[in-house]
């Protein structure tokens, strides 16, 4: 069995442990709990917020759906403007997840996973609205965070946000059960790119032959994320790799897809999603970038790399995203265009 200090120094872990300390108080004092997965939710976002809210029911907090008049008892709730994808409805508490704002509003305790600001998250002009501000508990393991939380657990060397919440359920010695692990080792799996990009530890390995144990079922969490491919999302994939261009100048292989090619098609548009880790996987080259111009106006960008001397999260993060050195993201308005072979954003 694991502990959370086999991999940090006694200074560290002093540090970490006077914050899972807070994380577990603000927790007990709290009445109304609102877990918060970033806007476009993958699976680490995803597997925090649920996991997090699959140890709040197991503590005792219960289920308070956004229409619940009951606002004075305790209650959970998970929260996402983006509807997530089906491609996740193995996860328990999928279903519970809410776009409804009047959620936060009635909450004392915020916990976001996975967002290196609210900005990402898309709550920050809520928060900011709302007095009393909530308590807000900030999970994540990406070097670029504010740290906008009251409190911030921010582990660089976690592998996922959900190794993360692990050390936290270690600290206060939480009995694993099967719908906390399978929400957590679909994070590490994620984010680990199903234990093939740099972000594999042994770590990772460690953890996740943990949660195996305790009942999350590895084979569900596989078919999910890799088995998810149509037709239509196959001959998407054909359309990308027919666009990829290499900036020789940067390194950069950049590939482009517009909205009418992928459609409404919310399978389709899901299963496209594995294309920026298919490619940083494959092609040698310093980072990988894959355009995504949405109906509504805007360009969503996923950057890849392997490299360790390149930190492809500034360039996000320059662009009002986020994401850690090897794995980004970020979305402006826009649209995408072709100017002297180069594909553009303007």
């Amino acid at each position: 069995m694991l502990a959370p200090a086999t991999y940090l120094s006694a200074s560290i872990t002093m540090i970490y442990n006077h914050l899972f300390e807070q994380i577990y108080q603000a927790v007990l004092e709290a009445q109304n709990i609102v877990t918060v997965s970033h806007r476009k939710p993958d699976g680490d976002t995803l597997g925090g917020s649920l996991g997090f809210y699959n140890y709040l029911l197991t503590i005792g907090k219960k289920i308070k759906p956004p229409t619940d008049p009951r606002r004075s008892s305790i209650g959970v709730t998970p929260f996402c403007t983006d509807k997530p994808g089906t491609m996740y409805n193995f996860m328990p508490g999928y279903f519970e997840i809410t776009d409804n704002a009047d959620t936060l509003k009635n909450a004392d305790l915020i916990c976001v996973f996975d967002a290196g600001d609210l900005r990402f998250a898309n709550i920050a002009d809520l928060i900011d609205s709302l007095n009393p501000r909530p308590k807000i508990i900030n999970f994540d393991h990406h070097a670029v965070n504010e740290r906008f939380g009251n409190t911030n657990l921010v582990i660089e060397d976690a592998c996922s946000t959900t190794d993360v919440v692990w050390r936290y359920l270690k600290y206060v010695k939480f009995s694993m059960t099967r719908e906390v692990a399978i929400c957590l080792l679909t994070g590490i799996i994620s984010d680990t790119s199903h234990f093939y990009n740099p972000a594999t530890s042994p770590q990772a390995f460690a953890i996740s032959s943990e949660l195996i144990r305790a009942g999350a079922n590895i084979n569900v969490v596989a078919r999910a994320l890799l088995q998810n491919k149509s037709m239509d999302a196959l001959r998407v994939w054909g359309i990308a790799l027919q666009r990829l261009r290499l900036n020789q100048e940067t390194g950069v292989a950049t590939t482009i897809l517009e909205h009418e090619d992928i459609g409404d098609d919310e399978l389709t548009q899901e299963s496209v999603e594995g294309l920026s880790n298919f490619l940083g996987g494959i092609l040698r080259v310093k980072a990988t970038m894959v355009l995504k111009s949405t109906k509504d106006g805007y360009v969503k960008g996923s950057l890849r790399t392997t490299r360790d001397d390149i930190d492809i999260s500034k360039l996000a993060k320059h662009f009002g995203g986020g994401g850690h050195k090897k794995a980004a993201g970020f979305i402006i308005r826009g649209e995408i265009k072709d100017i002297d072979g180069k594909w553009e954003i303007v």
